[in-house]
């Protein structure tokens, strides 16, 4: 869509064509998908009392992001930096983030929002 010059999600992967349209819930999957998978903050526990950073590093060389959650804004700021990763991540406290695909010599810097 970004590559095509898309200004709104569409419907189908072949884009507004043919009596699709731009105003069903499910073109707005691909917001889920980027803070899912690009940024990489999913929920673990109800609430994101405890949630997973764990973005698919491969996709893109840098992402950030503010995650909305009941407690307040999860922000994570990631970047490829050669063979590791550097993570930024802010959070309200009592939210207890995880990292289930860190690898030694990634760096995690974490802030309280």
């Amino acid at each position: 869509m970004l590559f095509r010059g898309a200004t709104s999600f569409w419907e189908v992967l072949e884009g507004p064509r043919g009596g699709s349209s731009l105003c069903h819930g499910w073109s707005a999957i691909p917001v889920y998908f980027y803070q899912a998978y690009l940024l990489g903050v999913q929920p673990l526990a109800p609430g994101f009392a405890e949630f997973a950073v764990d973005p698919v590093v491969s996709a893109a060389p840098w992402a950030e992001g503010v995650v909305p959650t009941p407690r307040g804004p999860i922000h994570l700021r990631w970047e490829r930096q050669g063979n590791r990763t550097v993570y930024e991540l802010r959070h309200p406290r009592g939210l207890v983030p995880v990292f289930p695909s860190r690898r030694k010599g990634d760096v995690v810097r974490i802030g309280r929002s």
